[in-house]
């Protein structure tokens, strides 16, 4: 015959068990990023509708500070309260939401770079409520690392004379995203890895409208341009969308990258 002693050794070791299984079901697949947003050029504001997402993304280092992400995060955590039947007046609390803690961003570049990219450990705020999503915005590019990249040798040109310019190059990166949270119960929740293309280029989105064109030479000369400027070309300038060459000339932050507002020689 089992002892009192051993026979509740066991069950408390059947209890821890199980309290580690619970803990581990509820980590997989509870946080999952299933795309990324893109944003709304009119209103500059990140696009709600799930069918409009971004499968990769471009990044101007001739005007752009920096590169934001907007992942699309879901919690996939069965709403136990809401299963149950139970309403407000039961005073049940919903111990399965989201608290996001933070993310970690990892880089692969497909090229040989002589600038490291460092893996970024970044502090999120905001609540995943369960079987729902929300949509938050992170800094993948900094400007330092921006700033790094554009003076190294790859980007950097110095003709026989001695003058330096601008090198319309480009590098991929493969961008590795995992988000941290915690439920209100005190479980942490990791999500799936999620990998994002993204090109880092020299004025690749530079365009030259017809209305450049000067009369000293085929070329467009975009310092003759007089067309106008609409709002939604000022939104994330720099950032995965064409980018009109007196934009460009506004924006770049110094006279070597506004060298890539005009057209190449």
């Amino acid at each position: 015959m089992m002892s009192g002693t051993r026979l509740l050794k066991l069950l408390t070791a059947a209890g821890i068990l199980a309290a580690v299984c619970n803990c581990a079901e509820d980590n997989n697949g509870a946080l999952v990023i299933s795309q990324m947003q893109t944003l709304d050029p009119e209103s500059c504001q990140v696009e709600p509708d799930e069918k409009i997402f971004r499968g990769a993304g471009i990044l101007d280092m001739a005007v752009a500070r920096s590169y934001t992400v907007f992942p699309l995060i879901r919690n996939n955590i069965l709403d136990i309260v809401k299963s149950k039947g139970f309403q407000a007046r039961d005073f049940r609390l919903n111990t399965k939401d989201v608290s996001l803690r933070r993310a970690v961003l990892s880089f692969s570049p497909f090229e040989e770079t002589e600038v490291a990219f460092p893996t970024v450990d970044l502090p999120l705020s905001g609540t995943v409520n369960t079987e729902s999503h929300a949509i938050v915005g992170i800094e993948a590019i900094s400007s330092g690392l921006i700033n790094e990249l554009r003076n190294s040798r790859q980007f950097i040109t110095v003709g026989s004379q001695g003058d330096v310019r601008p090198a319309r190059d480009s590098i991929t990166v493969s961008l590795k995203l995992v988000v941290h949270g915690q439920t209100n119960d005190g479980n942490e929740v990791e999500s799936n890895p999620f990998f994002f293309k993204l090109e880092i280029c020299n004025g690749c989105l530079v365009f030259y409208p017809p209305s450049a064109s000067g009369p000293e030479g085929p070329a467009p000369n975009c310092s003759n341009s007089e067309e106008e400027i609409l709002p939604e070309q000022l939104c994330a300038v720099g950032q995965d969308r064409p980018l009109h060459c007196l934009v460009c000339s506004a924006f770049a932050p110094d006279p070597l990258a506004r060298q890539l507002c005009q057209p190449p020689l």
